[in-house]
């Protein structure tokens, strides 16, 4: 893929590899040719999640090839990494013959990493990984009597946040083997609020490959499944629900003519999120839904459904964003500068992008929004100087024609 490539460019040399006018491709993606136009023209930056979709599935390919999202560690790689979590993850890696730690140690080094992960830390992450799942695997494997259950509970754990990290690494089929992994040792446990929290990674994870419709299916069925009585039931099994609910938000914005049903989606988040209160969940490291982060989730899908003002109504009204995991902020900030990007504040969208930067550089250059809207923003110096624009451009890799 060529260098400095913008959504625009992406669409006509991916159109031209298949032989289609923009009128073919507008009449396959089922959206106007007027976007096909502009985006190739460069008088639009950016497009609705379900156009962006649409437009991936006629051009076959991805949605993340689509936006230009870069695979790997990129400048964060030091070492052949993918090499070693592409080992790691098919199990290749011979088991250690030494003894291994103890499993309360290991589920302590499962949870230091889940904490580096929410802090955006992914080259830290693809080092550390490879050798800890080995050494989860084989005391999983090796676990009799009492410690089977939770062996296999830290190995659940362990590879869901592999395919984690291969999610936001682009490298999504991986992350399918990974969670699949994690599905079945959730299964030896028998706990059914830890299957359903890996069902709602696998919910993230066709999103973010387009599969949308699949997405939202999976998330409803498995919250129809652990639905709880909110007005008494625990912290965990509401807290569970509310974020299968949360992925399904973002499935259903992103499918066309399904708007009214993501906004019902995630009026029943917000009923979580009440329900829920200051109570902390205990089910693990990977759910992390809370009052906050269901505001923050409304903002979120109000920008994907091409709605900045409520949105940014929405934004006005979260209560303690910095309470919420780092990667949470940083994905509701770059959302608050995209609703402020398309009602033209343009000072106000870079700053909050300066903030987002401020809470993790390494995030932010592993999200696909964050160019999006600075790729927006851009053209938009011929009438306003947006002092900082610029230099953040250059940070996330981006050229700046002068």
């Amino acid at each position: 893929m060529p260098d400095h490539e913008t959504l625009g460019d992406r669409i006509a040399r991916l159109r031209n590899r298949r032989r289609l006018t923009q009128d073919q491709l507008a009449a396959e993606a089922r959206v106007s040719v007027d976007v096909i136009r502009k985006l190739e023209q460069h008088q639009r930056h950016s497009a609705r999640l379900s156009t962006i979709g649409a437009i991936a599935r006629a051009l076959d390919v991805d949605p993340a090839e689509l936006v230009g999202r870069e695979r790997g560690l990129g400048d964060s790689a030091e070492d052949s990494e993918m090499y070693h979590l592409r080992r790691a993850t098919l199990d290749l890696i011979p088991y250690p013959d030494e003894p291994l730690p103890d499993l309360a140690v290991l589920d302590t080094q499962v949870r230091d990493l889940w904490d580096q992960y929410w802090v955006g830390r992914y080259g830290y992450l693809a080092r550390a990984l490879p050798a800890l799942v080995t050494q989860v695997r084989a005391t999983a494997q090796a676990a009799a009597g009492g410690n089977r259950v939770p062996a296999h509970a830290t190995l659940a754990s362990v590879l869901q946040l592999m395919a984690a990290l291969l999610t936001r690494l682009a490298h999504e089929d991986l992350a399918h083997i990974a969670l699949a992994d994690a599905t079945r040792a959730a299964e030896v446990t028998g706990d059914e609020l830890l299957h359903a929290s890996q069902q709602a990674a696998r919910v993230w994870l066709l999103s973010c490959q387009g599969l949308h419709t699949e997405a939202e299916q999976l998330a409803v069925d498995i919250a129809h499944q652990v639905e709880p009585a909110l007005s008494r039931d625990s912290a965990d099994r509401i807290a569970v629900w509310g974020e299968l609910l949360r992925y399904a938000t973002h499935a259903a914005a992103g499918t066309p003519q399904r708007e009214a049903e993501a906004r019902e989606l995630q009026r029943l988040v917000s009923a979580a999120a009440e329900a829920l209160g200051p109570r902390q969940p205990t089910i693990g490291p990977a759910t992390v839904f809370s009052p906050t982060v269901a505001g923050m989730n409304g903002v979120t899908v109000c920008v994907e459904l091409d709605d900045p003002r409520t949105a940014l109504t929405r934004a006005a009204q979260v209560e303690s964003p910095e309470s919420a995991p780092p990667a949470i902020q940083v994905r509701y900030l770059l959302a608050v500068a995209m609703a402020q990007t398309m009602t033209w504040d343009n000072q106000a969208a870079v700053d909050t992008l300066l903030r987002a930067e401020q809470i993790s550089a390494e995030l932010m250059r592993h999200m696909v929004l964050a160019r999006t809207v600075v790729e927006e923003l851009l053209p938009r110096r011929r009438t306003q100087r947006l002092p900082g624009l610029t230099s953040l451009a250059g940070r996330l890799g981006i050229k700046v024609h002068e």
